[in-house]
Formats: structure tokens, sequence, C-alpha cells
């Protein structure tokens, strides 16, 4: 995670390495789903998503539970 955001200014389809140089050392693990199938991304792991075909999405990036992972510690109302 960056200190500004959960986003990262990293092209991961086509990364500036000569800004961004340590995304060359990045692990790349690649899925495609099927109708029905979920994904878990654990809290502080980057991603990228590409939808092949028209899709449904949901995120949760707000929780309930103690703030451990060094995130901002946003609570749902």
């Amino acid at each position: 995670m960056n200190s500004e955001s959960y986003y990262s200014m990293v092209d991961v389809e086509g990364p500036d390495l000569d800004r961004f140089a340590e995304f060359a050392e990045v692990t790349v693990r690649s899925a495609v789903l099927q109708p029905g199938d979920a994904v878990f991304i654990p809290v502080d792991w980057w991603h990228h998503l590409r939808a092949l075909q028209v899709s449904v999405s949901i995120t949760f990036v707000n929780f309930r539970l103690d703030d451990t992972f060094g995130n901002r510690g946003f609570e749902l109302d």
C-alpha cells in the first residue's frame, strides 16, 4: 500500500519501468474466472483486474474490524 491512497500510478498493462523500476520484480499471478466463481484478495495485496466481457464486480474496502494492516481504518456507518 502506498501512503497516499489505495490506488497505484503504475499502468500494469504497460508499466513505465524507468519511473517504476521495482515493478519489474513483481510476481504476477493470473486467473480467468468463470460464471459463479469468486476471488478473495487479502487486504494490502495490490491487484489489477480486467473484464474480458460485460460483468459485475463487488468490492469491499471498508471494514468494521480494527485496522491492523496499516489502512486508514474507515468504518461503515
